[in-house]
């Protein structure tokens, strides 16, 4: 990092789980939202589907005020997400809105450890975490995706031990001594946060 900092938050910044925010009424508000020129208020909640193939699946729903309109009245709502099996509402450290979903045999490794390092995970609820680790558990069927995960993981870690520096990525891959590493453009601070939050031996 170029901030020459080395704690986990410094490669995934911690989120803060919301809860209780399922309907317009009980929407997640944020003002100094920008529209155009302007700003208004935008607000948030998770919206569970009641009938249909998506039934008991979970989007995120979004609205605006409209500040060009006298007393700024609410737009219609829109989706800003697609269905999930299962989601959790997250404000990042500015006050910004997040959300983590993930479908059926969709948890990869690098989500998994994304939620533990952003510190969602240990936020969980017993019955929260019950239903994330049934579709972990899922897709860990899977085995190869994880298995090359904390092999890479481990090899990051190694060079950060003998090095003292994280290894240099472009675009998203890892030029490492036994050859080419795609990490992925958008998981490499997932790769260093994970090298890092291992103990030191």
């Amino acid at each position: 990092m170029d901030e020459g900092t080395n704690s986990i938050a410094a490669y995934v910044p911690p989120l803060r789980v919301l809860r209780g925010h399922v309907s317009r009424s009980t929407a997640y508000e944020i003002d100094g939202h920008r529209y155009g020129v302007r700003v208004s208020k935008i607000r948030y909640w998770v919206e569970t589907a009641t009938r249909g193939p998506k039934r008991q699946q979970h989007r995120v729903m979004a609205q605006t005020t409209n500040p060009h309109q006298p007393g700024s009245p609410w737009n219609n709502p829109w989706p800003k997400s697609t269905y999930f099996r299962w989601v959790m509402l997250c404000l990042d450290p500015n006050g910004q809105m997040e959300w983590t979903g993930v479908h059926d045999f969709d948890v990869t490794p690098e989500f998994d450890a994304r939620l533990k390092l952003s510190g969602v995970h240990a936020q969980l609820t017993d019955p929260e975490r019950e239903q994330y680790e049934v579709l972990a558990d899922k897709s860990r069927l899977r085995r190869g995706p994880w298995i090359q995960f904390a092999r890479t993981v481990d090899a990051v870690a190694a060079h950060i031990a003998a090095t003292g520096e994280d290894p240099h990525t472009h675009r998203g891959t890892w030029d490492s001594p036994d050859g080419p590493v795609f990490l992925g453009t958008d998981h490499v601070p997932v790769y260093l946060a994970s090298a890092r939050s291992r103990p030191a031996h």
